[in-house]
């Protein structure tokens, strides 16, 4: 991260934008539409004090154009009270918990797909099609120690930081301990 970094230490940016994954040209083309409107219109100090106003922007463009999270994560770098803080806005679905794609199971087994999310009143738990482990259901109604909601009035998306630390990669392994 030190080529994304070095730019915000020498004030060049104050936001920068990416995708975790391939996502269609229009949609990506209508998230940053809206965005640079957002920015232009809204202006960083319209925004609640004691927040950080960029922050605060990007998250009500995406609550205002989620299509681009249901292809890809958006990860966002933004500079804030001289701090540059990195994380992922993703959005809950059947087939990703929290918007995130797990992979860990208990017993370390390997190959692509064996992880599956089942889902059921409002808890979410992982089975490993290798071994058949299952995890400890987590709720997904909320945020929790690694996936922070969003905004209170838009349940399904969440944020965490970027990268994602080993622990939240383990999050339903550690849970099942």
């Amino acid at each position: 991260m030190i080529c994304v970094i070095q730019p915000f230490n020498s004030n060049l940016f104050d936001l920068v934008i990416g995708f975790q994954e391939m996502a269609p040209p229009t949609t990506v083309e209508h998230f940053i539409s809206s965005l640079a409107i957002t920015l232009a219109i809204g202006g960083v100090q319209s925004t609640k004090t004691g927040s950080h106003p960029i922050w605060d922007l990007v998250c009500s463009t995406v609550d205002g154009s989620q299509a681009i999270l249901d292809s890809t994560p958006v990860v966002v770098l933004f500079q804030a009270d001289g701090k540059v803080f990195q994380r992922a806005i993703c959005k809950h679905t059947p087939t990703r918990p929290f918007g995130f794609e797990f992979k860990a199971c208990r017993n370390n087994c390997t190959g692509e797909r064996r992880i599956v999310p089942k889902m059921r009143d409002g808890f979410v738990r992982l089975v490993c099609l290798q071994c058949n482990w299952v995890s400890a259901k987590v709720p997904y109604d909320c945020g929790n120690a690694h996936f922070v909601q969003l905004r209170l009035d838009s349940p399904r998306l969440f944020w965490h930081h970027f990268p994602a630390g080993p622990s939240l990669h383990t999050m339903f392994i550690d849970e099942s301990l």
